[in-house]
């Protein structure tokens, strides 16, 4: 994974090595192209961080490259909260899915344990919890 700098400060990213051959198409390249050819064309590697941990109903994650050294560039990961309207959709929706597992115990035929009950009345609370929607205590499923 590549990045090429123009003259003009601008970027282009991704950028691969078909891209630089393609500029050049009367040029003829090694197949491994030497780096400090690449350097020299305003073309330099891009290592990428590892995925950060994050928390899929209430973050996004969204990436940007930076500059690591004066060759070097590095795609990294970063993990922002999501706005508390979009986060409390997506956690409802969660919620929604876990009640909708169990709507079963609450059928007339089936007796439903004390255990399930308190369940699904913790999940019906967490709109009402502190912190919601960006910091939830989910209940365990019994």
């Amino acid at each position: 994974m590549y990045i090429k700098v123009r003259a003009d400060g601008s970027t282009v990213f991704p950028y691969s090595l078909s891209d630089f051959r393609a500029e050049s198409p009367r040029t003829s390249y090694p197949a491994d192209v030497p780096e400090e050819l690449l350097n020299g064309s305003g073309v330099f590697a891009v290592d990428v961080s590892s995925i950060p941990e994050f928390d899929q109903l209430t973050q996004e994650l969204t990436w940007t490259v930076v500059q690591s050294s004066s060759t070097r560039w590095t795609k990294q990961w970063v993990a922002k909260n999501l706005s508390a309207g979009e986060a409390g959709r997506r956690v409802r929706s969660y919620r929604e899915h876990l009640l909708s597992e169990t709507d079963w115990t609450a059928l007339s035929d089936v007796s439903m344990s004390e255990e399930m009950r308190s369940y699904r009345q913790a999940l019906r609370d967490i709109p009402d919890q502190e912190g919601f929607p960006h910091s939830v205590v989910w209940p365990v499923t019994p």
